[in-house]
């Protein structure tokens, strides 16, 4: 992921690529897929939109994230 430009953010407008590209969170395609990781590592999943929400545009949630 190392030069990757992400434009993620959680449901608060928070920008979560630094933590992606640290490896402090990882990003997963499903909810069932999030749950899982996040019960064996003790943590929780949230929802990860492309483009900020809080912006007046529309953001799309594109996956699921789980904070190490």
């Amino acid at each position: 992921m190392n030069g990757t430009i992400f434009k993620f953010y959680t449901e608060y407008g928070v920008s979560i690529d630094k933590r992606l590209r640290e490896g402090r969170t990882t990003l997963h395609g499903s909810i069932l897929e999030a749950e899982k990781h996040a019960s064996q590592s003790r943590s929780y999943p949230y929802p990860v939109y492309e483009g900020d929400p809080t912006s007046n545009r529309r953001a799309k949630i594109i996956g699921y994230a789980v904070p190490k």
